[in-house]
């Protein structure tokens, strides 16, 4: 069999596999709307190996009753026999494994009772795959004039010696007109043809390109408005710097989806569209680019009220300008307080709803706060890194651990994409300011015993940290993700070199993985693991001890479930400073208390 395809027929190929399983699961009804329909308890698959039960299943008709149906008969979502039984869904598989290289598939059905009138069915597909086709030979033509010819057909869907089906083919089309696309090509077509000697199970592939001219930007019309349709507040030489390519540079789909993710990340567009002009032809080797934007609301205030355990009540608020100083700059104004209802002055739930703060009465006595200014510029010198520059002053207390008070502190940092789902962020944060802690604390966990040693500790100091962290990221969807993971890791560190005081130092690394798998089409697995590792500090009695606001804590729902928060390694290690009377809330072993 020999078969050669266009531009129409490739995207004729793409809309069977995408539309024409789905559009024949709709013609047919499997809602229980008929008497004597007979419910569908279960669907299996059976000798499948190259596609699982969640793949097959979403291109057949058939499908079982919920899970609250199946199991508790009440309640859930009935479901029943398709009405023109399962031919259709017979149809389906085979050609689903035809397009994937498998021309010898036989699908065979089962039905058996699963209830005693029959009124309810278990229905499975048993299925012989055969043996696929195997790529014998794979030629591309037509990219001799391409510069770096290597990385356009390296790593490619279809490989000699493996299996090879009409989807492959397409997969295959598809990334060299991608790639070509990225390097400078945007007229770039592929044209794919096959030969499938189906009795030897085996392929030949070729694929013929035609480049097109070489191609850089043109003219870049910007047309923007307001959220109204009237004159925008964003100039348009603002956009331009943001796009981050310019007129004169070789031409790339990748610039100009990189340019809407630049616009978009702004958060003042509602809508972005950077795209060629579509009344110019791609085979000129100058493309010119139309920028069309709408404005959203440039200025808004956010708030929040809410109540936590730890927290008591607490309340925020937030001014944003994302355009400050017309220059697409985002000026933030934050202001965070909690405590409210337990903190001396406003105790009125202190004894209420706040009563669990009563076992760190010592910190929760103190109202937290925090206030703020941040300002972002799109871009730092017109390239990708995003820089932010705060200023702010705040009183923050880690539960059972310390209160951390903040006069002046003042936060640098810079974020880029430094490739495909790899964020990156480097920092430099200067605060001076205080940290207070029980004595019992100081003792048990810092070894500051002495009325000294607590007073050196808790005097006003500076911190400066420099900060770089890293995070990979591949889930399949941002917010409900079925597959994937993300790894994030920082690292942190301060001494005499970034202006901290010298009882400052500290070096210290953290690391959070998350995995996600999904078990069946609504079941998800997720596993994470945090970390790190931290070391420097002053030095006491041999001992080198970091800051308490850097240490790492452990315990409570964010961290090891089961301990209270912050009491893992109180816990685990006990209280070894000789006889004195601790707090009930300590942990220590009857052998040392008095």
């Amino acid at each position: 069999m020999s078969a050669k395809s266009d531009p129409l027929a490739r995207f004729a190929l793409a809309a069977l596999i995408a539309f024409f399983v789905p559009a024949s699961v709709r013609a047919q009804d499997v809602d229980c709307d008929q008497p004597n329909e007979r419910e569908v308890r279960s669907l299996r698959f059976e000798g499948n190996q190259n596609f699982d039960a969640d793949q097959l299943s979403a291109i057949v008709i058939t499908t079982p009753s919920s899970f609250a149906r199946r199991y508790f008969r009440v309640f859930g979502t009935k479901r029943c026999y398709p009405s023109d039984g399962l031919a259709q869904d017979v149809a389906n598989l085979k050609a689903f494994y035809q397009i994937n290289g498998f021309y010898d598939t036989r699908v065979d059905t089962l039905i058996a009772s699963a209830s005693g009138n029959g009124s309810a069915v278990r229905v499975t597909f048993r299925i012989n795959e055969g043996q696929p086709l195997t790529l014998d030979s794979l030629t591309i033509t037509g990219l001799d004039s391409v510069a770096d010819r290597a990385a356009i057909v390296r790593d490619l869907p279809l490989v000699v010696g493996q299996r090879f089906g009409r989807l492959q083919l397409a997969n295959e089309t598809d990334s060299i007109t991608i790639r070509l696309r990225h390097v400078g090509y945007p007229a770039a077509t592929v044209y794919p043809s096959y030969d499938a000697h189906r009795p030897e199970h085996r392929a030949e592939a070729h694929f013929e390109v035609q480049t097109g001219e070489l191609a850089r930007f043109g003219t870049i019309a910007v047309r923007s408005a307001n959220e109204k349709g009237g004159r925008p507040e964003i100039d348009s030489g603002a956009v331009l710097r943001l796009l981050g390519f310019r007129s004169g540079d070789r031409y790339s789909d990748r610039s100009l989806s990189d340019a809407s993710r630049n616009l978009y990340n702004l958060g003042a567009y509602r809508h972005v569209n950077v795209a060629l002009d579509t009344t110019v032809t791609l085979t000129d080797s100058v493309v010119p680019v139309g920028v069309d934007l709408r404005e959203d609301f440039l200025r808004q205030i956010d708030q929040e009220e809410g109540w936590a355990s730890l927290d008591c009540f607490r309340a925020g608020a937030q001014f944003t300008n994302k355009n400050f100083l017309d220059q697409a700059r985002r000026f933030e104004l934050n202001t965070r307080v909690s405590k409210i209802g337990y903190a001396n002055g406003v105790d009125f739930a202190r004894n209420g709803l706040c009563r669990t703060l009563n076992q760190d009465s010592v910190f929760s006595s103190q109202l937290n706060y925090y206030a703020g200014a941040t300002v972002r510029r799109p871009t730092l010198f017109g390239g990708h890194w995003v820089p932010s520059y705060s200023a702010y002053t705040e009183r923050r207390s880690e539960w059972e651990a310390y209160l951390r008070t903040t006069y002046v502190g003042l936060d640098v940092s810079a974020t880029r994409q430094l490739g495909k789902g790899l964020p990156g962020k480097v920092g430099y944060t200067l605060e001076y300011g205080r940290t207070e802690a029980e004595p019992a604390y100081l003792c048990a966990v810092l070894s500051r015993c002495t009325e000294e040693e607590r007073a050196e500790v808790e005097r006003n100091l500076r911190l400066a940290v420099l900060s770089a962290s890293l995070q990979k990221n591949t889930l399949d969807n941002p917010i409900a993700p079925k597959s994937g993971y993300v790894i994030g890791t920082e690292v942190r560190g301060a001494g005499t070199f970034t202006g901290s005081d010298p009882s400052q130092s500290f070096a210290k690394m953290t690391l959070d993985a998350a995995l996600f798998r999904a078990l069946t089409s609504r079941a998800v697995l997720s596993l994470r693991v945090r970390g790190g590792l931290i070391g420097g500090g002053e030095s006491l009695n041999g001992t080198r001890l970091p800051p308490p606001q850097e240490r790492l804590y452990a315990g409570g729902a964010t961290s090891v479930r089961g301990y209270p928060q912050n009491e893992v390694v109180r816990q685990a290690k006990g209280i070894q400073a000789g006889s004195r009377r601790w707090p009930d809330r300590f942990f220590v072993p009857d052998a040392l208390r008095d």
